[in-house]
């Protein structure tokens, strides 16, 4: 997998975060839980991981 960074504007980081967080999740076959909006205005992330 090949990661890339989009042209941004104003935003700091190098925005791969997700890419990374993504494919983490789709090669070990866990789900993403995203909600939109924080008690700190940004967003949360949760990953599930398949009990064995």
């Amino acid at each position: 997998m090949r990661f890339w960074r989009k042209q941004q504007s104003s935003l700091t980081g190098s925005g791969l975060g997700l890419a990374i967080v993504k494919e983490v999740v789709e090669q070990h076959q866990a789900h993403l839980e995203v909600i939109g909006r924080n008690e700190y205005g940004g967003a949360t992330f949760k990953v599930h991981f398949a009990a064995q």
